[in-house]
């Protein structure tokens, strides 16, 4: 063997290993460089569409809310609450504000914009391997306006007709039930709870000497007196409710045809003693219907009227113990219900029902005698606060939403004749605003019905400066026709809402509108 030949090929080889082992050191360099880059790439740009997200959050909420003084740190615990692993975040929210100028119709304007620079530690750092810097900074920015309340002088009277139906209790965008963070009833709660805190008078005092109440609010300087505003709350489901301090009761306040099929019974829809009949199945008013005996007591008026009941229903004797919805358009007098729409019918008319021992009816939701009831005209704030204990349930019938929401309009007028009360009145904005989150249900045609018999239309004139608006909560309510012919401009009184702060800055949009229309023709008829 030779030696010093096998210790020179020895000696190349480890040579070429050594250069192999720098070329492949040389190779991972970019190699590596290429997946840190990949990997913190990848997390810093979820991160900044993160953050962007979490700006245009900041930037809703600090708006809606409009305390330049807590801005910043209001919208610091925004992105925080979003952004993850930062080790610092830096937060500016500015103001800018367009005043009013009726002169060249220029809308008075609140906006903010937010600015966010957080910090983050880069997870591969290296001064070797081209990388992410050790600390990374990323930026968002997000721009939110709103059109604020304008009431001027003036005070107001504000009726919120408001849905209750069972898909009220859905997560915005699906029909799955609610969450803790997606719940449009909720929404819909907290938005008239806001609504209340900026219209409604939380801190009252009375002058010793003279007796007087006077609002003490931080924001009574900005409004006029905020005791002579109102708010009234109308739920409603397939009815509204009502009490006669005993018990509730699904009211109608509709009236109805007493014309139709007449051969089939002597007894007329009105004459049909509804909330009797709640607890017997369809197959039982069908056999009462046939022969007398099977009535609960047996009586002639009893077997008319449940004959009247398998009229209106069409029940026969194949009848499997089906449930409906009491109210069906062919019954229904569209003119007679219009020309009536301010007197309730409630307790006279025998078209309610009450809620205990459910059988022939569907569609009114829950029979606790809790889910909802009407909270009247009311300058108290405390009085709003029963609606947080209130549930959503049952089918949609905006229309007897809107009569009764009418009908608690029309009993704000004093019930005097001292001419500065009525002037008062007069002078004060009033406005209806009904929030829905579906089509009818049943889609009947009674809502088009009466709006084409003149329902809005005579609201408006037996209220002056009645402002009317509709609010679908994630839900097309431009799109149907009811709605559409019952406000003035349904391009501008119609609003389609999404999601949780969409709803509140529409809702505020919509009474900034109505306040300003009202002043307006106030101005044009002085």
């Amino acid at each position: 063997m030779n030696y010093p030949a096998f210790q020179k090929r020895q000696s190349s080889v480890r040579s070429q290993q050594g250069i192999a082992a720098v070329w492949m050191a040389l190779t991972m360099i970019p190699v590596l460089g290429m997946t840190f880059w990949a990997v913190e790439g990848t997390r810093y740009i979820q991160d900044t569409n993160r953050l962007r997200d979490a700006a245009q959050a900041a930037a809703s909420a600090v708006t809606i809310e409009d305390q330049s003084l807590t801005a910043n740190e209001f919208a610091t615990r925004y992105i925080r609450d979003y952004i993850h692993g930062e080790t610092g975040a830096v937060v500016v929210a500015t103001r800018f504000y367009q005043a009013y100028d009726p002169t060249i119709e220029q809308e008075e304007i609140i906006q903010y914009t937010v600015t966010a620079t957080t910090n983050h530690n880069s997870w591969f750092a290296n001064n070797l391997i081209p990388a992410f810097d050790t600390t990374q900074d990323l930026k968002g920015e997000a721009v939110a306006k709103k059109l604020p309340f304008y009431l001027g002088d003036k005070n107001i009277d504000l009726v919120l007709v408001s849905d209750f139906s069972g898909s009220m209790s859905w997560q915005w965008g699906s029909s799955n039930a609610c969450s803790d963070s997606s719940c449009k009833i909720e929404d819909l709660k907290q938005a008239v709870s806001d609504l209340s805190d900026k219209l409604l008078c939380s801190n009252v005092e009375t002058d010793a000497g003279t007796g007087e109440e006077t609002c003490v609010d931080e924001d009574q300087a900005a409004l006029a007196n905020k005791l002579g505003n109102r708010i009234a709350v109308v739920p409603f489901n397939i009815r509204t409710r009502e009490t006669d301090g005993s018990n509730v009761f699904t009211v109608s306040q509709l009236r109805y045809r007493t014309d139709v099929d007449e051969d089939d019974s002597p007894r007329t829809y009105e004459e049909v003693a509804w909330n009797k009949w709640r607890q017997y199945t369809s197959g039982e008013i069908y056999d009462c219907s046939q022969d007398r005996d099977d009535c609960p007591n047996g009586r002639n008026g009893e077997q008319f009227q449940a004959q009247r009941l398998v009229s209106i229903f069409d029940i026969d004797s194949d009848d499997d113990d089906n449930s409906y919805h009491a109210d069906v358009f062919n019954y229904v007098d569209f003119d007679l219900t219009v020309d009536e729409m301010f007197t309730s019918t409630f307790p006279d008319a025998k078209t309610k029902y009450r809620l205990n021992n459910m059988e022939f009816y569907r569609g009114y939701g829950s029979t606790s005698d809790d889910q909802f009831f009407t909270v009247g005209l009311t300058s108290d704030r405390s009085a709003i606060n029963v609606i947080d204990d209130m549930w959503a349930s049952g089918s949609t019938a905006s229309f007897q939403g809107m009569l009764r929401g009418f009908q608690h309009m029309a009993l704000g007028r004093p019930d005097t004749d001292d001419e500065d009360e009525l002037a008062e009145y007069s002078d004060k904005i009033k406005m209806v605003i009904v929030l829905s989150d579906g089509v009818e249900s049943p889609n009947n045609g009674i809502l088009k019905g009466l709006v084409d018999a003149g329902l809005c239309d005579k609201a408006r004139e037996q209220i002056p400066g009645l402002y009317i608006a509709v609010i679908g909560i994630d839900f097309a309510a431009s799109e149907q026709s009811g709605f559409q012919d019952c406000v003035l401009n349904a391009d501008e009184d119609i609003v389609d809402v999404t999601d949780t702060d969409e709803f509140i800055e529409k809702l505020e949009e919509l009474i900034r509108k109505g306040s300003r229309v009202r002043v307006k023709h106030a101005f044009m008829a002085n």
